[in-house]
């Protein structure tokens, strides 16, 4: 019936190849789609356990934005939450989001290869209606071997009526401390 019994045992080695080969790679693509949606719900577990430290901020309905604490104590290696309110003082729903990055006693932006404080990448907070406010939570982290000390903490507030990159105004800036333990 066969009369090369080399070609059959290639062509056995091969399908068996082939179907070993199609069953890692299912798996590796199963082990990837799991490790995608964990990451997403502990970016949403992480936000919702931020949205939980909140404070009630006590902010004047003139002010653009308020922070509070003004203050935070954390070890290096560990996330410090400042609530942060917005208020839309305008007549129509804007856009908003927060740049947070540590700057010296002049106010000038440290290098963020250098700085020891991280924080998450821009926060897109979305649409707040008009003649209303959010509060949203400013997450910063000393980074493992920052020196005990205060840092300055600038947190950034830009409006848009799009949403789009390139439409951003200034609308505030808060400055807040941040003392490692």
């Amino acid at each position: 019936m066969f009369h090369n019994k080399k070609g059959f045992e290639l062509s056995a080695n091969f399908i068996v190849m082939l179907i070993l080969a199609t069953v890692a790679l299912s798996l590796g693509i199963v082990l990837v789609k799991h490790m995608g949606s964990s990451s997403t719900s502990l970016t949403r577990k992480s936000y919702e356990n931020f949205m939980d430290q909140l404070i009630k901020v006590n902010c004047d309905t003139t002010q653009k934005a308020c922070i509070a604490p003004q203050t935070v104590s954390q070890f290096p290696g560990k996330s410090a939450v400042y609530s942060l309110q917005i208020n839309n003082n305008f007549n129509k729903p804007l856009y908003f989001k927060e740049d947070t990055y540590q700057v010296d006693d002049n106010g000038d932006k440290i290098s963020s290869s250098i700085s020891k404080v991280k924080s998450l990448p821009t926060q897109y907070f979305g649409q707040i209606p008009s003649y209303s406010s959010k509060t949203f939570p400013v997450v910063v982290m000393p980074v493992l071997g920052t020196p005990r000390g205060t840092y300055n903490i600038l947190v950034n507030i830009s409006y848009s009526e799009t949403g789009e990159s390139g439409s951003w105004k200034q609308y505030d800036k808060e400055l807040v401390q941040l003392i490692v333990k």
